[in-house]
């Protein structure tokens, strides 16, 4: 390791509060340090520059240490449920404008129109929210969040596995869908629902990094 990285760290390290795990903050803080030099130096940067800029974005090693909070034990159960709540929400009102369509209300069927023409646009906000919760989650809970994050994704999305199977094996007639169901975004959407746990997973990589950062 850069003899320069080494003694920011151990600087980090020597002012950590006490009751902070300095094994891996230190490990992570490393990690992260490694990474942002590799990135500048494929941008073109020379070793000892890519150092240097990486150090300086980092801010005051001692203040650094002490504005450390440290990471709270992650309520995993709870958070799953959390997401649960959320994605019942975010399918519910779906659900509930295409019941109401299927009534002959004319709000709800303004509402699908909207959506349908939206519908791309929906489908990112909706993987947008799933980054934006893994943000949180890193941020809150450090890497204890990241070793655990497709766990704690996947019972919050079996909602859409379900939906997903009783629409595919036509359970659910299709021609509620017609609006909707174009052949490139049904395969746009079956990849989305897979993808969703590691766009969590690359928000808690990001907000694991941010939280690394003095404010």
């Amino acid at each position: 390791m850069n003899a320069d990285i080494q003694s920011y760290v151990k600087e980090v390290s020597r002012n950590l509060p006490k009751h902070v795990n300095r094994a891996e903050v230190t490990a992570e803080l490393r990690a992260h340090l490694e990474e942002s030099v590799l990135e500048r130096c494929e941008q073109g940067m020379d070793a000892g520059a890519a150092v240097k800029a990486a150090l300086e974005h980092m801010g005051d090693p001692v203040k650094l240490g002490r504005a450390y909070n440290g990471t709270r034990p992650l309520p995993a159960v709870l958070w799953s449920g959390v997401l649960l709540l959320a994605n019942a929400l975010c399918l519910g009102a779906g659900l509930g404008l295409l019941a109401g369509l299927r009534a002959g209300s004319a709000s709800a069927a303004y509402g699908f129109q909207m959506l349908a023409a939206g519908k791309v646009w929906v489908l990112l906000g909706y993987g947008l929210m799933w980054v934006l919760s893994g943000f949180i989650l890193g941020r809150k809970y450090g890497a204890h969040a990241e070793k655990r994050i497709h766990r704690m994704v996947l019972p919050p999305l079996l909602p859409n596995y379900l939906f997903m199977l009783l629409v595919l094996f036509g359970i659910l007639p299709s021609e509620w869908f017609n609006s909707l169901l174009s052949l490139p975004f049904v395969l746009m959407c079956i990849a989305s629902t897979f993808l969703f746990s590691h766009l969590a997973r690359l928000g808690c990589r990001w907000g694991r990094h941010a939280s690394l950062h003095v404010e």
